[in-house]
């Protein structure tokens, strides 16, 4: 039980370490993308997202 829970703590530390890095490495991309390009991204990033959780509420 006790190996269990070390592994469960090393591998969110892992998650963690690898989400600090995509933020970091974001934060660094929309610094240098023009801005018409990082917000047409994101803006199809965020439809998805809509689209997607209206798919959700229509299924329950």
């Amino acid at each position: 039980m006790r190996k269990l829970i070390k592994e469960l703590r090393k591998s969110k530390e892992r998650n963690l370490i690898g989400n600090l890095r995509y933020i970091d490495l974001y934060a660094e991309y929309v610094k240098k993308a023009p801005n018409k390009e990082w917000s047409h991204r994101q803006s199809v990033f965020l439809h998805s997202i809509y689209k997607s959780a209206n798919k959700e509420i229509k299924t329950m």
